[in-house]
């Protein structure tokens, strides 16, 4: 089974989001592996080299791959997927070929956005590159999903709530999960933790009920 975290935008959140799906799938007995494509950032990387330094018996190992771009189908389905129930990719945000053949290789697409305009314009175009990929795997025998979660969401606000709704209108798998803007998930990632090995409450019940979402999908 493969989850791809992806999106065309930098900046939305999606590293985050694969490692504390990762660290509470994990938890829940899955065996995985993060497989990294961003070759510029290396977010999950860095934050898996952090993590393998932690001695606490707590602290389960997450194996992070840096994955090389032309080789990803073989490095993701003939290797990893072998050897691992469940892969997250941790998707770059460009509108290449790549992002092609991450949709196609994956199960479930989860895409997370902002309440913003510029968020919204870029799932547009997004969404048109998933429909011609959609179409190559189901062609090949295949199937593939997307959901959007909104990301650094702060309900407080008009224009936030005004953007959640839009894309509901778009016709678009909305999650009903929303993950806050809060301080414990940058100290997660810098510690090389989730936010379920954190004592934040609120972020903790955030991630599990956007996990759970997500496992019922699978």
């Amino acid at each position: 089974m493969i989850i791809s975290v992806t999106n065309l935008k930098g900046g939305v959140g999606k590293s985050t989001l694969a490692q504390n799906l990762a660290v509470y799938l994990t938890q829940k007995g899955r065996k995985l592996c993060i497989a990294d494509t961003d070759v510029e950032q290396q977010t999950s990387v860095k934050w898996g080299s952090v993590r393998a330094e932690i001695e606490d018996v707590n602290v389960p190992e997450i194996p992070v791959y840096q994955i090389n771009p032309d080789t990803i189908s073989d490095q993701i389905l003939n290797k990893l997927g072998k050897n691992y129930d469940l892969v997250i990719i941790d998707g770059t945000p460009a509108l290449t070929e790549l992002t092609t053949r991450i949709i196609i290789m994956s199960d479930l697409v989860v895409t997370p956005i902002l309440a913003s305009a510029t968020d919204v314009w870029a799932l547009e175009t997004f969404l048109k590159r998933f429909e011609e990929a959609r179409i190559t795997k189901e062609a090949m025998g295949g199937k593939v999903e997307l959901f959007v979660v909104l990301n650094k969401y702060n309900e407080r606000t008009n224009l936030d709530r005004e953007i959640g709704e839009t894309i509901g209108e778009m016709g678009i798998n909305l999650l009903a999960s929303k993950i806050s803007t809060r301080v414990a998930y940058k100290e997660a990632t810098v510690q090389g933790l989730g936010i379920m090995e954190l004592k934040d409450k609120n972020a903790q019940g955030e991630i599990e009920s956007l996990a759970t979402e997500i496992e019922k999908l699978l």
